[in-house]
């Protein structure tokens, strides 16, 4: 009888094991804390033209209270920089303030793990080893979801339009 108890405790720790697992990764929380933080955002479109100033680099500055923006020639390269931009501490958060001072749309579907971002400013993700939007946290790979990512003051952002990293 004491062998089956043993058993029936054994089994119980094992599916209550499992289903912290499944709500973990079913229901992730946003990355970051509820404070906000100041990093530098970069929207890289390779080879690609940006809908605003196509082939130059555009920086957005705070400056006397406003957001104003710089456009200067890039060799054809169209970039854009958001310097001591401020919002919610994960890479999402920041590229929806980045939205909101330029003026551009972003698509995101819901997955299992997290937000997947599909479009920026009417860029979309292309099907069968096109270019995607990706994102880097200090020059390293966004491996997780970009909601669920947290990110500090003086971190760089980078989303860039190219073909899925591998």
């Amino acid at each position: 009888m004491s062998k089956l108890k043993r058993n029936d405790l054994v089994l119980i720790a094992i599916v209550a094991v499992i289903i912290v697992i499944i709500a973990a990764f079913a229901f992730p929380d946003l990355g970051g804390s509820e404070e906000d933080v100041t990093t530098t955002l970069t929207i890289d479109f390779i080879d690609t033209d940006a809908p605003l100033n196509p082939g130059n680099a555009t920086t957005w500055e705070m400056i006397d209270g406003d957001w104003q923006a710089t456009t200067e020639a890039n060799s054809g390269h169209s970039v854009w920089v958001f310097k001591n931009i401020s919002s919610g501490s994960n890479c999402y958060l920041q590229l929806i303030e980045a939205a909101s001072i330029a003026n551009f749309e972003v698509e995101t579907q819901n997955q299992t793990l997290g937000l997947l971002v599909t479009s920026i400013a009417g860029l979309t993700n292309q099907v069968g080893g096109g270019p995607g939007w990706q994102f880097y946290l200090n020059g390293v790979y966004g491996s997780r979801a970009c909601n669920v990512i947290a990110i500090a003051n003086s971190d760089i952002v980078e989303w860039k339009y190219m073909p899925l990293a591998g």
